[in-house]
This record gives structure tokens, C-alpha cells and sequence, in this order.
């Protein structure tokens, strides 16, 4: 019978996100506690300490995993079991120590990258029920216009190389403006590169995501602008010079070479392209228009 199938995925009810949500971050915290008093019972609590990061890591990943399993919105639950672990220790910390714009960006940093990195791979290794098709007379045509090839979009890939670049390459001053109006103690040497580093990954995935926003190639997008921000930055480092942004001593530091030597430009162009890949799929995913 036309029109006789509803359109919904009675899988996905009301309230679903919630429980996810619970779930992941009650297995996020019993892996953390487990892995903490299975290790601290038989190593020093000194080691213990030292590991309390990777237990984390290891505890928000399978919790956004789980969450994201066979669910239809498993990116944000993978994305909120992160958010707000990271926001619970960080709160934590900061009720206890008080924190620096060092410490704000390494402990909430980490959880959020991994529980969306779980919530994604949680979504597409056991993928939900579909969403079952409204049957009518534009049904034929409906299937038709789904193969149709998807035109990229080329003012956004720009938009978004020009996001990512302007982040990247003021990283370093986006990290001193944001220490002045926290409380002054910007970090420096590692810490602060870190910091630099993980501000300039911020960028790069809000480019990419805008780049895929509202459309069916967000690999495509994301990759674009991200291809084009790496020659972007390839310009301005050749003409100032690799001490004209702060990534470069990030991945000098890792690598143990000269920040201007070929393998750590590379490294960074790499490293930005693959992030806005990844964010230009998660953005035409999460915020796809129907």
C-alpha cells in the first residue's frame, strides 16, 4: 500500500541520547576505577600516577564506543561521554589546585578527541536499524536523485582553508589572548607548544567541519580545505620561515629534528589535512541537510 510505511526509526525513541549518554560515562568511570585499583594493587602507586591519563583515555573511548553502538546519533553521545568526563576531572582540579590555560586545554582536550573518535567507530561498526523509506508516487524518483554525483562546494572549502590557516598560523596569539583573560599564566616551553598545537587542532577542525556542513561529500570537503590550508601555510613558512608558527616546534620536538627540516613541515601539512578530512565527514554527517 503507497504511503503505508511510516517514515521513522522506531529504534531511535525518545530519550535514547540520555541513556546513552548514562551509560557511557558509568562504563567510562568503572574502566578508569578498574584499571586504577588493578594496577595500583600491584604496582607502586607512584607508577599508578604516572598511568592515570591512559587509563582515562582507555575508559572514555570504550565508554563513547558503547554509547555510540548501533545508534543513530552515536557521534554525539561518543562526543558528550568525552565532553563531559573532561569537564568532570577538569572540575575537579580546578575545585582542588585551581588550573592554568596549560592544564584547561590537556586534561579536556584528550577525552573529548577520543569520545568522539569511539561515538564514530561505535556508530559505524554496529549501525542501526535504517530509517525506513516513505513510499509514494515520487518514490522512483526520490532513488534517482540519490546517485546522483555530489557537486563540491568550493566557497566553503575556502572558507574553511582560511579558518584553518588564520587559526593555525595565530595559534600562538590566540593562546596568549585567552591566558591574559583567564589568569595570566600562559605555560611555557613544552606545555606552551602543546597548548599552541592543540588550539591550532581546534581550528583545523572547525574548518573542516564548516566545510562539510550541509553537504553529501564531507571527505571530499574536508580534504579540499584541508590540502589548501597546508599550501596556505607551505607559502607563509616559506616566506618567514618555520619560526613563524608554533607547530612546527611541536612535531620538531617529537621527531627530535630542526623545526625547518622537510619531515616536520610534512608532518604538520599531514597532520592538518587528515584532521579537517575527519572533520569535514563529521560535519556533512552530524549537520547533513535531509
Amino acid at each position: 500500500m503507497v504511503g503505508a510505511i511510516p517514515h521513522k526509526n522506531f529504534a531511535q525513541t525518545d530519550g535514547m541520547f540520555i541513556r546513552r549518554l548514562v551509560v557511557g560515562l558509568l562504563v567510562t568511570l568503572g574502566t578508569f576505577e578498574g584499571l586504577r585499583h588493578l594496577v595500583w594493587a600491584t604496582i607502586p602507586g607512584e607508577t599508578t600516577e604516572k598511568l592515570l591519563p591512559l587509563f582515562l583515555t582507555i575508559g572514555v573511548w570504550l565508554g563513547s564506543f558503547i554509547s555510540g553502538l548501533a545508534f543513530q546519533h552515536g557521534i554525539w553521545s561518543g562526543l558528550g561521554v568525552g565532553l563531559a568526563t573532561g569537564l568532570g576531572f577538569l572540575g575537579l582540579i580546578w575545585y582542588r589546585f585551581g588550573i592554568n590555560l596549560h592544564q584547561l586545554i590537556e586534561i579536556l582536550l584528550p577525552p573529548t578527541i577520543f569520545g568522539l573518535m569511539g561515538g564514530t567507530i561505535g556508530r559505524f561498526v554496529y549501525r542501526p536499524a535504517p530509517m525506513l523509506t516513505h513510499i509514494d508516487a515520487n518514490f522512483t524518483k526520490n532513488v534517482a536523485r540519490k546517485y546522483k554525483v555530489v557537486p563540491v562546494i568550493w566557497w566553503k572549502i575556502m572558507l574553511g582553508a582560511a579558518l584553518i590557516s588564520a587559526g593555525v598560523y595565530f595559534a600562538d596569539e590566540i593562546r596568549f589572548q585567552l591566558a591574559w583573560l583567564m589568569s595570566g599564566n600562559i605555560g611555557g616551553g613544552q606545555a606552551g607548544r602543546f597548548t599552541t598545537w592543540a588550539i591550532g587542532c581546534i581550528c583545523t577542525l572547525l574548518g573542516g567541519i564548516f566545510a562539510g556542513v550541509g553537504t553529501k561529500a564531507g571527505v571530499k570537503q574536508g580534504l579540499g580545505a584541508g590540502i589548501l590550508a597546508s599550501g596556505i601555510l607551505g607559502v607563509l613558512i616559506e616566506k618567514q620561515g618555520a619560526d613563524a608558527m608554533a607547530t612546527p616546534h611541536f612535531w620538531a620536538e617529537w621527531i627530535e629534528k630542526d623545526p625547518s627540516v622537510p619531515i616536520v613541515i610534512a608532518t604538520c601539512f599531514v597532520t592538518t589535512t587528515l584532521i579537517s578530512t575527519f572533520a569535514g565527514y563529521m560535519g556533512s554527517t552530524i549537520f547533513r541537510k535531509s
